[in-house]
């Protein structure tokens, strides 16, 4: 068989060899897979937040925005804006000394354009928040595609999209996004980015404007110039002269106003133990970043003994070491290698914003960290992880692709923790159930559950919490939680204890007439500790105290006593809800019935105001002060007029039993039904509400 004949290949010419190849083809869109990864980072946000936005005002939002005639009527806007941040019309800022050195003017004109917008509706403020977030995002993504110098393609772009994702729904973004008054971390942010860019692109004193913003939103943006000036260093670019300038003047300038307006802080401060409690503030903050799983707004409460005083967790002081060691170690690979001076950049932007919150200034809060100020460390976090793909994809890009896809599933994780903590934002009451629930040792949670439920009318599980509150208070020696539990148990004997049991009200009084004599609160009150605490001059003649008084006054029917006493607390500056509507029962116990005057929106006022006059407008309603002083729990239970009609009669049986804390009998309720009248329609509900509220308390009694 004859071997078939191979084809020898062409000899190339030397006319071939010296003829070019074809470059690869340009991608026809080069810009799409950036379009497309920064959509589905944008959207996803969206979907983690959108459940959010119908959800009320909480917690800090009630002083800052829905009490706040500073920020709702044009007079007081001057005030607003050329004060410290926390002063509003209402006592909120006596709650913390160091609100007093807070100047973020930029916020509160946020603020005031917001509720010009949207009055006071908390969806609005949300969106807001929602829409400055997303902003941050977008404007993240360019800082790190310039910064990181990411090629063309579906890979880099997907790589820069995981580091993008990590800093959009990190578990600590709840905390800055679900949380109106949260929004002071974006807002600094937004500043920041934009002064990052703007010096990227040569125009210096753009960027440092916008830095003067970022401090006058934040105070710890005042590490914002020394934080773009070593960026540019690290990232090859020397800053000269001109740049420390054109950054510098106006920070100074911004951090002049502030000094001017606010000084530069409280004289209490103090630097002892700086070094421990700084390493455990830092660990607390790498262990939120790594293992975000349990999000809490006490992720670093500060714990005591008497014997020991400050107790600071070892295992955070150990992440702590981590954390210093990680970024000197990185500080010394950079010293010896050019190449690791850009990671030593991305690492700058997780650990300088993180100084000024780290305690090495104590000056006395509760919590050693808060997750909302990792708003801004987390962009070095997403720099870190999308530059570590990149090199890792330039090496080995299926495995590569393999740690992206684990990555990916890591980040959908931290989306669904973040999508169900911000909805624990939802009202005050949804977030300090929920802390409850995760430390029922929490003694500021106690306090702000114990109140809260007395106030809604659980007077038996509320109590239990602030005697708990009392119990876990004592073994720690912290006077002010002490204060403050011993303050709470006997508000709460005040606000329950009525007209019928004169005793109790006659021991009351004299606990509280004595502290402007003694200076000391001292009261043995049933199921908790006794309490004897001393209370500080300036809190004696403050709400805290000339409240109850008040309140205890008029139940034992010395209205017009009371109404001095809240009058004066009035002069002094402007009246808490419960105070101000203390103050509107007394004058309707007068028999003049004044307009509700609480923006509480559970408030009972409007509905028993309105009952009350259609029952004094029965003519056979005399004397008009005795029966109101009567139907509102103050003195002793007026007799009725024999002439009453059966409804009018009803109502005010009814009033009675509603400001003692009684049940409304159902023959009573019925003959309000018959009336055919709103206010009466509306008294109803109320008995029925409180019924149900008592068969709730109980059940939750049961449960602690």
């Amino acid at each position: 068989m004859s071997a078939k004949k191979r084809r020898r290949p062409a000899k190339a010419t030397p006319e071939a060899a010296a003829e070019p190849e074809a470059p690869p083809a340009e991608p026809t869109r080069p810009w799409l897979p950036s379009a497309i990864a920064l959509g589905i980072a944008g959207l996803v946000t969206v979907a983690v937040f959108a459940p959010t936005i119908g959800d009320e005002f909480t917690w800090d939002d009630h002083g800052l925005i829905r009490t706040n005639t500073h920020i709702q009527d044009a007079a007081h806007y001057g005030e607003a804006l050329s004060t410290h941040y926390w002063n509003v019309s209402s006592p909120a800022a006596a709650t913390n000394a160091i609100y007093e050195y807070l100047y973020r003017p930029v916020v509160t004109l946020a603020f005031i354009a917001q509720y010009r917008l949207f009055g006071a509706h908390a969806a609005g403020f949300r969106v807001v928040s929602l829409g400055l977030h997303l902003l941050c995002v977008a404007l993240a993504w360019q800082w790190l595609r310039r910064r990181l110098d990411v090629a063309a393609g579906i890979a880099p772009a997907a790589f820069v999209a995981l580091g993008l994702a990590l800093f959009a729904v990190h578990p600590s973004r709840a905390e800055s996004v679900a949380w109106i008054s949260g929004s002071t971390e974006p807002w600094w942010c937004l500043w920041l980015l934009l002064a990052a860019l703007a010096l990227d692109a040569g125009r210096r004193w753009t960027a440092g404007a916008l830095l003067a913003l970022a401090l006058l939103s934040k105070e710890t943006a005042i590490v914002a110039a020394p934080l773009l000036l070593g960026d540019a260093y690290l990232r090859g670019r020397a800053a000269g002269r001109r740049d420390v300038a054109a950054l510098g003047v106006p920070v100074a300038l911004a951090f002049a106003l502030r000094v001017v307006v606010v000084g530069l802080g409280p004289s209490g401060a103090r630097v002892e133990g700086a070094p421990t409690r700084a390493l455990a503030s830092a660990g607390l903050y790498l262990r939120s970043i790594v293992s975000p799983f349990d999000p809490t707004i006490f992720a670093g409460l500060r714990t005591y003994t008497c014997e020991g005083g400050e107790q600071l967790d070892p295992i955070a002081m150990a992440w702590g070491a981590l954390f210093v060691a990680s970024l000197v170690g990185l500080g010394v690979l950079a010293a010896k290698r050019a190449a690791w001076r850009p990671v030593l950049a991305d690492a700058l932007w997780l650990a300088l914003p993180l100084l000024p919150v780290l305690n090495v200034i104590d000056i006395g809060g509760r919590n050693l960290v808060a997750d909302r100020f990792l708003y801004v460390p987390l962009l070095g976090v997403a720099a870190l992880v999308a530059r570590g793909l990149l090199a890792f994809h330039a090496r080995r890009p299926p495995l590569a692709a393999l740690v992206a896809g684990c990555l990916g599933l890591g980040v959908a994780a931290l989306a669904i923790v973040t999508s169900l903590h911000g909805q624990v934002f939802a009202s005050s009451s949804t977030l300090w159930e929920y802390e409850l629930e995760r430390d029922p040792q929490n003694p500021l949670v106690l306090h702000s559950v114990g109140t809260a439920r007395v106030r809604a009318g659980l007077y038996a599980s509320g109590y239990r919490l602030l005697t708990r509150s009392c119990e876990v208070s004592h073994p720690t020696c912290v006077e002010q939680d002490i204060l403050q539990c011993g303050e709470d148990v006997a508000w709460a004997l005040a606000w329950t204890t009525v007209a019928d049991d004169p005793e109790g009200l006659d021991r009351l009084a004299r606990a509280y007439e004595a502290v402007a004599a003694t200076g000391h609160l001292r009261l043995a009150p049933p199921g908790a500790p006794p309490i004897d605490v001393a209370v500080p001059e300036p809190a004696r003649s403050q709400a805290a105290y000339v409240y109850p008084l008040a309140l205890v006054t008029a139940r034992r029917g010395q209205i017009a006593e009371a109404r001095r006493a809240l009058e004066a607390l009035a002069r002094r500056g402007p009246l808490d809800p419960t105070s101000s509507e203390l103050l509107a029962r007394l004058e309707a116990a007068r028999g003049d019935l004044p307009e509700a005057p609480s923006a509480e929106p559970t408030s009972e006022l409007p509905v028993v105001l309105a009952a009350l006059e259609v029952a004094l407008s029965d003519p056979a309603a005399d004397p008009r002060d005795a029966l109101a002083a009567s139907a509102l729990g103050f003195g002793p239970a007026a007799p009725l007029p024999p002439g009453l009609d059966e409804a009018n009669r009803a109502a005010l049986v009814a009033l009675r039993a509603l400001s003692t804390f009684e049940d409304v009998d159902g023959s009573v309720q019925a003959s309000l039904s018959r009336a055919d009248a709103p206010a009466y329609d509306a008294l109803v509900q109320l008995a029925r509400r409180r019924e149900a509220a008592r068969r709730l308390d109980a059940e939750l009694a049961a449960m602690d």
